[in-house]
């Protein structure tokens, strides 16, 4: 995971413990004004660590070459644009040579950069121990390129309160081993971008760390989703998003890490898939994802090319399809072990394993499927409940959208009376369990009158 180390390397301050950084006992320059017309010409003036850039649309390219630190800040998401006028580079290009020379971003929108090879919005390279890169409330829109934002050899990349929509390509983009750079992504919305079919472009592709928390990535198209090599996904929304035109046809991918409190839902592409070797899953909806790919389940698909072991703990997994005729689960290689998880009302086939291939799945008590074909064998399991009773997709509380049980759903009070693997201590939306005498199956516990 993610070192907060990392962020010691800053020249002049840093807060570890918020990870929020600051740049202090520095000269201040103005933009525009008498001395500083352009931001350019400011970011040129090696004194000046920090630029205030006031109310206004600037047209340039901006290009930074530093060996110490640099804040660029504007007035405001509403007031201040930087316009790339998409010209053939990206809007903001930085290269950071020295050790703890951090590039700092605050209260900018910025826009219609290209890039051909590289970011058409923000493209940093690091050298020597440089970094980190921050973004805070930064809105990056209309940029084209392989990516909008990449950051190579910075470290770690502080994403916060940020706005990213609108963007051609991938939104974040990394190879394989992460470029050098970690993300730490919080609060922040990727919404509505795009890539032309068959050129893929997944909205966030991380080849490293990202630990990826209060967000959301919504109606974005053509592998519109996130997949990242290791992480933790935390109260995460992942929404309406197309998988179309892709290699690997999923909203969601972790591969080694915790997705906790999430939701994935109404995406043209199989809500969540891994390729190992281990994640949890834990209090999270997947539902009413629709894959098109020959393989894929539509609801989760764990495949080669290493043996994964996944756990879905306390899962809710219904209403999704498949051309496959999956619509559930498909467990071609490794292990999945369910606890006190819901699998059902899923289009053709709830749950398909290949313990010859080898792909098993296997309870650990206190499950439910719809039509018996998803090994539930413990003492305490409910295979082939036609009916779980379930309610609709929707806003329940907790921030997230759910299915909330019904009074009579067979699911409440059919899990374990204590908190353990099948029960976690709270529910995705943060209510308590359990509420009655025992603990509800699935993301969701039915509030109930104490006894």
């Amino acid at each position: 995971m993610i070192d907060s180390n990392r962020f010691r390397a800053l020249g002049c301050a840093l807060l570890v413990g918020a990870l929020s950084a600051t740049v202090c006992s520095a000269q201040s320059c103005l933009v525009p004004s008498s001395t500083y017309p352009t931001i350019q010409s400011a970011v040129d003036d090696i004194a000046c660590a920090v630029v205030d850039v006031q109310a206004g649309t600037y047209v340039e390219n901006i290009t930074v070459t530093r060996a110490t630190p640099l804040r660029l800040s504007g007035a405001g998401l509403g007031q201040t644009q930087i316009d790339g006028s998409a010209a053939a580079q990206a809007t903001l290009s930085a290269q950071m040579t020295g050790v703890g020379s951090s590039l700092i971003v605050t209260d900018l929108p910025i826009g219609n950069g290209v890039g051909t090879t590289r970011a058409g919005g923000v493209d940093v390279i690091g050298e020597d121990s440089a970094g980190p890169l921050v973004l805070r409330r930064v809105r990056l829109t209309r940029n084209e390129g392989p990516a909008a934002l990449q950051a190579r050899r910075m470290g770690v990349a502080l994403i916060e309160d940020s706005l990213f929509d609108r963007n051609v390509g991938s939104v974040i983009s990394t190879s394989f081993g992460g470029d050098g750079t970690d993300y730490i992504i919080r609060r922040s919305t990727f919404e509505e971008n795009t890539a032309p079919p068959g050129e893929g472009g997944i909205t966030l592709q991380i080849g490293a760390d990202l630990e990826l928390t209060d967000s959301q990535l919504i109606n974005n198209a053509h592998c519109g989703g996130v997949g990242a090599t290791t992480g933790t996904f935390e109260r995460l929304l992942v929404q309406g998003n197309a998988g179309t035109d892709c290699l690997v046809q999923c909203a969601a991918q972790l591969d080694v890490g915790v997705i906790r409190n999430a939701t994935i839902a109404d995406n043209l592409a199989a809500g969540l898939c891994t390729v190992g070797p281990r994640l949890i899953v834990e209090n999270t909806t997947i539902s009413g994802n629709r894959s098109n790919g020959v393989v894929q389940a539509g609801g989760f698909d764990q495949s080669f090319p290493v043996g994964p072991f996944t756990i879905f703990r306390n899962v809710t997994l219904v209403n999704n399809t498949a051309a496959s005729g999956v619509g559930g689960i498909r467990v071609h290689m490794g292990s999945l072990v369910l606890a006190g998880s819901i699998v059902a009302g899923n289009a053709g086939v709830q749950c398909l394993d290949f313990p010859d291939g080898p792909g098993v799945i296997t309870s650990f008590d206190y499950n439910l499927d719809s039509d018996g074909t998803c090994f539930l064998t413990a003492p305490n399991d409910l295979p082939s409940i036609v009916d779980p009773r379930i309610g609709a997709l929707q806003d329940n509380g907790g921030g997230l959208p759910t299915h909330a049980l019904l009074e009579d759903s067979p699911a409440v009070d059919a899990a374990a009376s204590d908190v353990g693997l099948t029960c976690a201590s709270t529910d995705q939306r943060g209510t308590a369990r359990p509420q009655g005498l025992a603990c509800d199956i699935g993301a969701f516990e039915l509030e109930q009158p104490q006894r």
